[in-house]
């Protein structure tokens, strides 16, 4: 059944210091006394705002009441330009065979430009039974590099069943949704992280899945590896200066051997003081460079991986420092020093210009067994004033929030709720059944004016 648009004027009114604006309303059809999932997906694009804007779907109950099914954050320093897909289940009615909802955007200060945010969108229904809850999936428009074996699509396997490959699920089409004006347009398609010897695919209880993978050679060997440069030379991308972001957040989800392991994360091309590394090689010395900057690290391997193959996820960046978390969502934070006196795990300054990574990549050596779960670097970077400053785009929270979802995706840690989100945007996640289709369909991608402005 197809359903006509009714044009929605967008309404802005305050409510205390919070600003909403209701973006379009919605009728459902849903049979009665039976629950059902909604699906509304396209093309949401966003400018820079001067704070962050809350996406939000509503639904009205028998009382009245708008009461929220789902809504994503839109960060303030974040441009959209991406296919967004909100899924969620509407409850069983006992008095009605139609739902009324409503897409809200608030803020919780003024935004003068909030008719330039738009989703051009369609919106189906299925039947309860049609659909089954998953994990929430990850943003590729936040990272500039992910690699999870648990995505359907990503793995790459011999003719014996062995994984020979997990492939970049971050692509070129992922450019538009930027920090600051950096571009991304050259990165490549076909970044495969590559184990050296074909690595056993693990399926954990709960759906996680992981590669194992084994050390046949000489201990200095790699054990797996990204190409060295995920981008290619290109117009306003010349080499040497191949970098985004100057503060990425790398994160490390695995099983690690406690008698030591290499990392190794970015690459300024040509340039013998480019790497960056964390040399965990040696348990009792552990050491991580960035450029010509080495951080001691004061603490021992075993601090923060007590147990040999015990999962853990390390994050680093110059805005977190180095993190290790554990399965009950504590983490520890490494004690260091610097050749230049106090620690930098990032990319600091060089004679007063930024310095981004050069290109983001992943090298595992060193060691003789490693299980990948996951690795991801988030997008983040440096405030542009100061001239100096080493805040960045985004905030501790926001950065912490991706974490949790990362960790939470990779499923790393079992059935631990350490890493739940239990935010005002905690949602849970479905997938339609294969070979379901939908009862209804409303197609609004080609409604007029439906984001007129009117302010009260």
């Amino acid at each position: 059944m197809i359903q006509h648009l009714s044009i929605v004027v967008l309404l802005a009114t305050s409510i205390s210091a919070q600003q909403v604006y209701d973006l379009d309303t919605i009728n459902v059809p849903q049979t009665m006394n039976q629950m059902g999932l909604a699906v509304i997906a396209g093309k949401l694009t966003k400018p820079f705002t001067t704070d962050h804007v809350m996406l939000s779907i509503k639904y009205k109950n028998t009382q009245g009441s708008w009461l929220t099914l789902w809504c994503k954050t839109l960060y303030s320093y974040n441009k959209y330009n991406e296919h967004l897909k909100a899924t969620f289940e509407l409850p069983a009615s006992t008095s009605a065979n139609s739902y009324d909802l409503k897409i809200e955007l608030s803020s919780d200060t003024n935004i003068i430009n909030f008719s330039a945010i738009t989703w051009g969108k369609s919106v189906s229904h299925y039947k309860y039974g049609d659909y089954k809850q998953n994990d929430c999936d990850l943003d590729e428009n936040e990272y500039t590099m992910l690699l999870t074996p648990k995505k359907e699509g990503t793995l790459i396997f011999d003719s014996d069943g062995k994984v020979t490959g997990v492939k970049d699920r971050v692509t070129s089409a992922h450019y538009w949704n930027k920090l600051d004006n950096i571009l991304m347009t050259n990165k490549k398609d076909d970044v495969v992280f590559s184990p050296k010897t074909p690595a056993t695919l693990i399926t954990d209880a709960n759906g996680a899945k992981s590669i194992q993978m084994i050390n046949a050679n000489a201990l200095s060997d790699i054990l797996g590896s990204t190409p060295e440069f995920i981008y290619n030379e290109a117009a306003g991308h010349p080499i040497p200066y191949l970098f985004s972001y100057n503060d990425p957040v790398y994160m490390f989800a695995g099983r690690f051997s406690i008698h030591g392991f290499f990392i190794k994360f970015s690459q300024w091309p040509g340039e013998p003081n480019g790497p960056g590394y964390h040399n965990f090689a040696n348990p009792n010395k552990l050491q991580s460079r960035y450029y010509n900057l080495y951080n001691t690290i004061h603490d021992k391997l075993w601090d923060f991986i007590p147990v040999d193959q015990e999962p853990v996820v390390i994050v680093s960046s110059l805005k977190v420092g180095i993190r290790v978390y554990r399965s009950d969502g504590t983490f520890l934070n490494v004690t260091a020093h610097s050749n230049y006196g106090r620690p930098y795990f990032g990319y600091t300054n060089s004679q007063g210009a930024r310095r981004g990574p050069g290109s983001e990549n992943f090298i595992i050596s060193k060691t003789r067994e490693m299980t990948l779960y996951g690795m991801g670097v988030l997008r983040n970077t440096f405030v542009n004033s100061p001239a100096h400053s080493y805040d960045t785009k985004r905030s501790l929270p926001d950065i912490e929030k991706e974490i949790f979802a990362f960790i939470k995706y990779t499923g790393i840690f079992g059935n631990s709720l350490a890493y739940n989100d239990n935010s005002e945007c905690a949602a849970r996640c479905f997938t339609v059944n294969s070979g379901a289709t939908p009862d209804n369909v409303i197609d609004w991608t080609k409604a007029p004016n439906r984001h007129a402005v009117v302010q009260k």
